[in-house]
């Protein structure tokens, strides 16, 4: 599927937490009453891209996965999971993400 919702996201997160703010995001921003959660198609990296063979990444920065993730028509929004250190915004991936 296309996805909805972009997250941008740093490892120093638990996954657990990571479920959880999206749930939560998902269910106060996104979700219509006549929707369940699990209808929003979800783009993370961690499943989106193969962690063992990321040659795309050496692609042309509008080629990489990231962007044409985020460039999709279906993509109405993007989400920026934060840990207590903001560690994302210190991260070059995730600032372009969330530009």
């Amino acid at each position: 599927r296309r996805p909805q919702l972009f997250v941008s996201h740093a490892w120093s997160t638990a996954f657990w937490q990571t479920c959880r703010l999206l749930k939560f995001h998902i269910a106060t921003r996104m979700a219509k009453p006549e929707e369940e959660l699990g209808d929003v198609a979800i783009w993370l990296c961690t499943f989106a891209n193969n962690q063992h063979a990321l040659e795309s990444l050496q692609a042309h920065l509008l080629d990489t996965p990231f962007v044409r993730a985020i460039r999709q028509s279906t993509c109405v929004g993007a989400v920026v999971v934060l840990d207590e250190a903001a560690t994302p915004f210190k991260r070059i991936w995730c600032i372009l993400e969330a530009q």
